[in-house]
């Protein structure tokens, strides 16, 4: 405790702090400045925990579904959550793109590249901002047909305000294809999207997956004009 301190505004700081450990199993440490202590009793707590992770059995439905975990032994407790979201693999792609867009973080195996092009301006004030997707066909599973090489990749794209917001993910499924005869490894396969937006777009976030090897790719990129 601090002489002169108003308690009355450190007890409403920390309830919530109290009730939000409590509800979820943990517990909070306030108003104390023996440092050893609390470090000596988080890492107990940390080393009596066993983070489990699952794969559902059933394929994913886009659905919601009730989940009870059982643990053999005495004296456990299990904290799960009470439903799950078996996501899609449309809806897993829309979170690897927030995921790129928010915090710059995901995996990039397909060595997706993007680049902005010239934005065209549309009606109510908003632009049209062409996007190309860069994919080296290395890292693509493109199957020979009759006269060239196919494949197909779905894309979810999400953008990011001026304000901080972003508005639902856009789907879109694009199909490749190199004529045979200029096929190669070291080519790199190149797509285009245009994107309706409104003026004070800051980034633009893509992720990526190949629909024949289920390998899942993401990128983002500055919108180069300020006013965008």
């Amino acid at each position: 405790w601090t002489p002169g301190a108003d308690m009355s505004e450190i007890r409403g700081m920390t309830e919530g702090g109290h009730y939000m450990a409590l509800a979820s199993g943990g517990s909070l440490f306030a108003n104390t400045r023996k440092m050893d202590n609390v470090m000596d009793s988080l890492s107990a707590q940390v080393s009596s925990y066993y983070y489990i992770g699952y794969f559902s059995p059933e394929p994913p439905d886009g659905k919601r579904h009730s989940v009870q975990v059982k643990v053999r032994g005495s004296g456990l407790r299990v904290r799960h959550h009470q439903q799950v979201l078996s996501r899609t693999a449309a809806q897993r792609l829309a979170d690897l793109a927030y995921s790129r867009l928010r915090l710059d973080q995901g995996d990039n195996p397909l060595g997706l590249e993007l680049h902005l092009e010239e934005p065209e301006p549309a009606d109510d004030g908003r632009l049209i901002q062409p996007v190309q997707l860069n994919l080296p066909v290395a890292k693509l599973v493109l199957l020979p047909d009759a006269s060239s090489y196919v494949g197909q990749i779905l894309v979810a794209v999400v953008v990011l305000d001026g304000n901080g917001f972003t508005a639902p993910p856009q789907l879109i499924r694009l199909r490749l294809r190199i004529p045979t005869d200029e096929y190669s490894l070291d080519k790199i396969a190149t797509q285009r999207v245009r994107l309706l937006m409104r003026k004070g777009t800051t980034r633009i976030a893509l992720s990526v997956r190949d629909e024949v090897s289920g390998i899942e790719a993401s990128d983002a990129i500055a919108t180069a004009d300020p006013e965008l």
